[in-house]
């Protein structure tokens, strides 16, 4: 889905919505905190400062420092890439 260019669907974006969660599960068990960081930044790299991101709702900075990192380095990264989904130009 994460290739598809096109809009996902309601359903498939529910789906896509899951790989915080399901990232955050595989690693959380880790006794190795460089693994554990990378638990809390699967956890929590799609929340937003104003609440309205997901897996959990959380705003500002209840947002896990790490997460926060991870989730500006992303917006660069989209904004510096072409993705398959965005059209050129937007």
């Amino acid at each position: 889905m994460l290739n598809k260019p096109a809009n996902l669907t309601e359903q498939e974006w529910q789906v896509m919505q899951t790989h915080s969660s399901i990232g955050f599960n595989i690693l959380k068990n880790s006794k190795r905190s460089i693994i554990q960081a990378g638990a809390v930044i699967a956890r929590d790299h799609h929340e937003k400062w104003d609440g309205s991101g997901y897996p959990s709702g959380k705003k500002g900075e209840d947002i896990h420092v790490f997460a926060r990192i991870a989730a500006l380095a992303d917006v660069y990264d989209a904004l510096r890439h072409r993705r398959c989904y965005k059209v050129p130009g937007h």
